[in-house]
């Protein structure tokens, strides 16, 4: 795993793609990003000869997952490899002034990309950054893999399927491209609508989400490679409803309401376990005093003077 851009855990720096179609037979995404970053990668012919490789794997629908955090694209593909096949690509990152040129370049267009629709909003803040040398789409030259298949191939097979497959996640969320490039769609256009936006400030480092999330890769090696802690030991089984916890000596009548309490206690859950809707009420509390008298003297090993009323 590539732990240079750890700090983004748990935060809308790394994100899980959703799962989308595979790509089509004819190879060419259903939108204009998707077709702009497959053109961006084959501007060569030897570039197009390689990226083509891996576009049956991916028309195949062998991508299972897909990551996205700065600068990196993760993917996992069902192969033959019993636990599937993990590949990473690195793309160069857009520094930080860049980012805020890019920003106040898109700010006097803010007009025109709030009326766009998200993949045409997009289409315009790449044109703008062509403008002035601010390419958002990266070339097959500017990136390194990383794959287990371990492949002296510059682009491996299953590279190019996690090219052609994040064409497709491009259709479906197109700003995705930002954030491979260093900046959230939500920072970056916060960054246009104000020039001192913290985004836009040196050493900037997302907040993190509220709700706790687990790296499953990162489990699932916790599991794999490592001795599993020892099975919690078993509970004790249950005692008496009267602990040894009274001290000796005990008055014989203070254990008789003492074992009377346990056994209404036992009663007053047995019957919430069997209508959990209905309140808990303790039958004895409708008991006369008389007939509360009768019922310790029924207790088994009552004492005599816990069954005479008190003078």
């Amino acid at each position: 795993m590539d732990y240079r851009y750890r700090g983004f855990y748990g935060t809308a720096y790394r994100h899980a793609l959703p799962a989308v179609a595979p790509l089509a037979q004819s190879g060419v995404p259903e939108t204009v990003i998707g077709w702009n970053w497959l053109r961006a990668l084959s501007a060569l012919a030897a570039d197009r000869r390689r990226l083509a490789a891996g576009k049956a794997l991916a028309q195949e629908g062998k991508i299972t997952a897909v990551y996205v955090e700065p600068g990196t694209i993760t993917a996992f593909l069902s192969t033959h490899i019993p636990f599937g096949q993990r590949v990473q690509i690195h793309v160069p990152l857009l520094g930080e002034p860049k980012w805020s040129q890019l920003s106040s370049l898109a700010r006097s267009r803010a007009h025109v990309l709030a009326d766009r629709s998200a993949q045409d909003a997009l289409a315009e803040i790449i044109k703008i950054g062509e403008s002035r040398s601010l390419y958002l789409l990266p070339e097959l030259t500017d990136i390194e893999t990383w794959c287990d298949c371990r492949s002296r191939k510059g682009i491996c097979d299953h590279a190019s399927a996690a090219l052609h497959h994040f064409a497709r996640c491009l259709d479906v969320e197109p700003f995705t491209l930002l954030l491979l490039n260093g900046r959230s769609g939500a920072d970056f256009f916060a960054g246009v609508d104000d020039p001192e936006h913290r985004s836009l400030q040196p050493n900037y480092h997302p907040p993190t989400l509220p709700e706790h999330r687990t790296d499953a890769f990162e489990v699932y090696s916790r599991w794999m490679f490592n001795t599993p802690p020892p099975l919690p030991p078993l509970p004790r089984a249950p005692g008496p409803l009267i602990p040894d916890g009274l001290p000796a000596g005990t008055d014989p009548a203070a254990r008789l309401l003492a074992a009377g309490a346990a056994d209404r206690a036992a009663d007053i859950l047995r019957a919430a376990l069997r209508s959990p809707g209905r309140p808990l009420t303790d039958a004895t509390q409708q008991l006369t005093p008389r007939r509360d008298r009768e019922r310790l003297a029924s207790l088994p090993e009552a004492p005599a003077s816990a069954a005479e009323p008190s003078s």
